[in-house]
């Protein structure tokens, strides 16, 4: 009934697929925590941006065109530390609620615009308006509980719960989530953001707490991503596709998106200028669920409001 494009659904069905092979129906999952309590690095680098902004004008902008001219990658391998660098320059000079949306969405207002059909210019200024307006409506003096409960309000409910279900459904199983209780709410919005981001450690209060029932070296190992090897799929496996997509999408036919800007997105993550797999993975992900949204509805026209 909607795109999603986090991969983390396709890790999250197979985890629910071998759980139910294995003949276990109901599972926990500890979604919710690192909304709650600051666990990603989204939540950290927000916080050294701040320091990052007292840096003297002219040092930041020297180095914004220092890692600007560096590659993500070479035809051998992928430098992530470099991704992090640019991903992390995209939003450090921005002001809070911007640098936090920045922070974990893939575009920015222009380079959206730039992608979309010019008509739906003002529904990208509607989306990011409404982002403002519910990051912006609460009294916490707070940064980190700011960012918690912008999370909460929106990536869990609209990304992380959303794909869970999902998937957990397609097979047939059912995920449970203890931290998304109002009493547990209740609790994290009591502990300041201090306790929550401390030093480098995200989720600081939680894992003080589960050092009681838990061993250290299970609650302090180091986060594992929940993702895919996107950049090896979108230059080899799934190249094809992109190059269809980009060619001759509905999408593109319709009138939706815009070729020159695809196209431009394609070779500048294929030179190694830019990491742009999630992007065109969003793309695809858009792109098919399209076409299977409106396949024998007739509806193959740019259908405008």
């Amino acid at each position: 009934d909607e795109p999603i494009g986090d991969p983390a659904a396709i890790n999250t069905f197979l985890i629910c697929s071998a759980a139910r092979e294995a003949g276990v129906k109901v599972m926990l999952s500890g979604m919710g925590a690192d909304e709650l309590f600051a666990g990603y690095r989204k939540h950290l680098a927000n916080l050294v941006a701040l320091r990052y902004q007292r840096v003297p004008g002219p040092l930041r902008r020297g180095l914004s065109a220092a890692v600007d001219r560096l590659p993500v990658a070479t035809a051998r391998r992928g430098y992530r530390s470099v991704r992090f660098a640019k991903r992390f320059l995209s939003f450090a000079d921005l002001p809070e609620e911007t640098a936090f949306r920045r922070s974990y969405t893939m575009y920015d207002q222009e380079e959206l615009i730039s992608l979309v059909d010019p008509d739906l210019a003002g529904t990208v200024g509607d989306v990011l308006t409404e982002h403002a307006d519910v990051y912006e409506d609460n009294d916490l003096d707070d940064f980190v509980n700011r960012m918690c409960l912008g999370d909460a309000r929106m990536f869990l409910p609209g990304l992380n719960l959303a794909y869970t279900d999902r998937s957990s459904m397609a097979a047939s199983t059912e995920v449970r989530v203890p931290y998304v209780d109002v009493e547990v709410v209740r609790a994290a919005f009591a502990v300041p953001g201090s306790r929550k981001i401390v030093g480098r450690q995200g989720k600081a209060v939680l894992k003080e707490a589960a050092t009681s029932v838990l061993p250290r070296e299970i609650v302090y190992r180091p986060k594992g991503l929940f993702s895919a090897p996107l950049r090896a799929w979108m230059s080899r496996d799934l190249a094809p596709l992109v190059r269809e997509v980009v060619n001759d999408g509905v999408l593109v036919r319709n009138g939706f998106l815009r070729r020159d800007a695809l196209a431009r997105m394609v070779a500048e993550d294929a030179a190694g200028q830019r990491d742009f797999s999630k992007h065109l993975w969003h793309v695809l992900t858009l792109e098919y669920w399209y076409r299977g949204a409106t396949s024998g509805s007739g509806r193959d026209t740019h259908e405008k409001a």
